[in-house]
């Protein structure tokens, strides 16, 4: 089985719900491959538990292809067969294709920062802290990786048993927007979960606003996106 995080995510909450096992259903089922959007640890035990497979993390772009991938040990092996893989003093990505002869990309910067690491068997993607363009800016000129809203939603998503999906969009540099699908309102002691993750994510005193809405927005593509910012 092959699909976004996000949505395969989803999928295997309401396996879980109704206590399905789908390896059990579909036997013929080898392993799950998440794509495009990050997985968590959290989230590949989710996927784990209501599919029963075991769940393979991939790393690409649409310019590249598969840039890194789970090994054996689920460890984000880069494909240096196909790629050849640096960071430039920002951390972002710059990208290599070996094969694409009808438009060579040579230390194409495709946006993403990372960590890479150089072990025994080749090297490696120790970690993805999202797009040099989803940065979240902060009074006193701080500034925190997008991904950082992911651990602040988690909170909420996986202890208030009603919120089904969020994202946050930044209007200042202190107020954020939380728009969440939910069967109610969300209360004080949850709105509270959210505020205390952002105090210790980021910073303290941020003004947060809580929306309930029916419909999360996604990129043209399909892709959901947790973090929109509205800074200049």
């Amino acid at each position: 089985m092959y699909g976004y995080t996000n949505a395969v995510r989803h999928f295997a909450d309401y396996l879980v719900s109704k206590n399905i096992v789908l390896a059990s259903l579909c036997p013929t089922l080898k392993a799950v491959i998440v794509t495009s959007e990050m997985c968590t640890d959290a989230d590949k035990k989710i996927i784990a538990k209501g599919t029963g497979l075991k769940v393979i993390n991939e790393y690409g772009a649409s310019e590249t292809g598969i840039i890194a991938i789970d090994d054996k040990d689920a460890k984000m092996k880069v494909s240096e067969e196909l790629l050849y893989v640096e960071t430039n003093d920002k951390g972002q990505l710059l990208i290599t294709s070996f094969h694409n002869r009808a438009f060579p990309l040579i230390r194409y910067n495709i946006g993403d920062i990372a960590t890479l690491v150089n072990e025994d068997h080749g090297m490696y993607i120790e970690s993805i802290q999202g797009r040099s363009d989803d940065l979240v800016r902060l009074p006193g000129g701080r500034v925190a990786a997008g991904l950082t809203l992911y651990y602040c939603s988690r909170d909420i998503l996986e202890n208030s048993g009603k919120v089904k999906e969020l994202y946050i969009t930044q209007k200042t540099l202190e107020d954020f927007v939380v728009y969440y699908v939910a069967d109610s309102e969300l209360q004080g002691k949850e709105q509270n979960l959210v505020q205390g993750a952002f105090d210790k994510y980021l910073q303290p005193d941020l003004k947060l606003h809580f929306e309930r809405t029916d419909i999360i927005r996604r990129k043209k593509n399909g892709k959901f996106q947790l973090f929109y910012s509205e800074l200049a």
